[in-house]
């Protein structure tokens, strides 16, 4: 209890110190970006679980660092700009779940909780969205930015050599007869670690081609050290989405010359090939991934039963143990699309579904636009193969803070997607204009 009170006076004290020097915005994005990557940590607790195993929150009444700091987010950030950013869908996902769930009558808190991170889900959004207008109005510097997301990623990476070292402890995979070690950092599975940090990625991706070098240096050490700490999860589909990600943004990139379109790829090819011959070991040595036929199939069966309301947020587990064995043990169908379609149901998915695809279509519309727009939509479309893969191959960007955080991602492209009339030419990226005729998307 006693480390626990010194963590917080220490945090609250570094908190006040970016306050009083750099603002509110700043002071949110420190608490948000930290809580959501490194220290998602639960803080407060009531009640006994009302489910043995949970998805998208908590089993029972709590709060949760990352929570706080959203809160604390919509009250210090100037001009109430959270709210602003908000997508309309995601402000009224929240009422309709309540309805839904009350209406079934004892709700159990863990399905309460479901209702409120889908809650928590339109602040993220709108943090993001309020933050990229932020730093496209020049309230927070695009090093500030840099160092605090570079920030996050060191943290896992010096979890990551606690681990490679032996002073934590570290997962394994079993490759034929090799035993591989995976790193995990502060994530504690190294399927989390690769995706919080792609996520990240996709922030600093457009700071890398910023005329500030401070910014520059800071997201390109950022960069390439998440690029690294995903390889050694030796995660399949994250080492496939890393690559995609930074593949695309060197070969369409806008100014991209020769050097930049093929020999970066290339490099970043070979210096992951010993990982990659690994990971095509492991996947014909198990092609199906285990038990992914088996979860697939209950939930379809789930989905037929519950096609349009779903079984509650947060209620997957709870409701397909009935029917699955693997869902009683705590496995849910590894498919982040299917689960939530499962939780939600036809209704509750098409306002999730509805404002991610006028993200989607406008980012690609924005990219041909240039300057720091057009490079923040550039960075997003070139981790959307990626992440995908990974939500149509693994559940884990549904899960709490994880789900946050791609949510406020979006959130910061979202805001990338329209005309800002006091953004442009305010903040140090470079102002590169439309892309030229070498570019091989003109």
């Amino acid at each position: 209890m006693l480390t626990l009170i010194a963590t917080a006076v220490i945090l609250v004290s570094l908190l006040l110190v970016v306050w009083t020097s750099h603002g509110g915005l700043a002071t949110a994005t420190v608490a948000v970006i930290a809580s959501l990557t490194v220290f998602p940590i639960e803080v407060f607790s009531w009640g006994e679980a009302s489910a043995t195993h949970t998805t998208t929150a908590g089993a029972t009444w709590s709060l949760a660092s990352y929570q706080i700091a959203l809160i604390l987010a919509v009250l210090i950030v100037p001009g109430w700009m959270v709210l602003k950013g908000i997508a309309p869908p995601l402000l009224f996902l929240p009422a309709l779940l309540f309805v839904v769930v009350v209406a079934q009558s004892n709700t159990p808190p863990h399905v309460l909780m479901g209702v409120a991170q889908w809650g928590f889900v339109a602040l993220a959004w709108g943090f993001g969205w309020a933050l990229s207008r932020g730093v496209g109005r020049g309230q927070i510097s695009e090093t500030f930015l840099a160092v605090v997301v570079t920030g996050a990623v060191a943290a896992h990476a010096v979890g990551a050599v606690m681990q490679i070292v032996g002073l934590s402890g570290v997962s394994t995979i079993e490759i034929g007869a090799l035993t591989i070690p995976r790193v995990s950092g502060f994530a504690g599975h190294s399927g989390n670690l690769g995706k919080i940090l792609i996520l990240l990625v996709v922030m600093l991706l457009p700071l890398t081609r910023s005329s500030n070098r401070a910014a520059r240096n800071w997201s390109l050490a950022g960069t390439a050290t998440a690029f690294v700490l995903v390889t050694l999860t030796f995660s399949r589909a994250n080492t496939l989405a890393i690559i995609g990600a930074l593949g695309i943004w060197f070969v369409f990139g806008p100014g991209a010359g020769l050097i930049r379109r093929i020999v970066m790829p290339a490099i970043m090819v070979v210096v992951a090939l010993p990982v990659i011959i690994l990971l095509v070991l492991r996947n014909s040595s198990d092609p199906s991934g285990g038990s992914r036929p088996q979860l697939l199939e209950s939930a379809l069966i789930q989905i037929g039963k519950t096609f349009w309301f779903g079984v509650g947020p947060n209620g997957y587990l709870s409701t397909v143990s009935e029917i699955s064995a693997l869902a009683a043990g705590g496995l849910p169908v590894h498919s982040a699309l299917l689960l939530a379609f499962t939780e939600l149901g036809f209704v509750g998915s098409i306002f999730v579904a509805v404002p991610l695809v006028v993200v989607i279509v406008g980012a690609v519309m924005t990219i041909r636009k240039g300057g720091r727009r057009g490079l923040v939509a550039l960075a997003f479309v070139s981790a959307l193969p990626g992440l995908a893969v990974i939500a149509a191959t693994g559940w884990g960007l549904m899960y709490m803070h994880i789900l946050l955080l791609l949510m406020m991602v979006v959130g910061y492209t979202s805001a990338a997607t329209t005309p800002w009339a006091d953004e442009e030419g305010v903040t140090g990226l470079k102002p590169i204009g439309k892309l030229s005729r070498k570019s091989v998307l003109a």
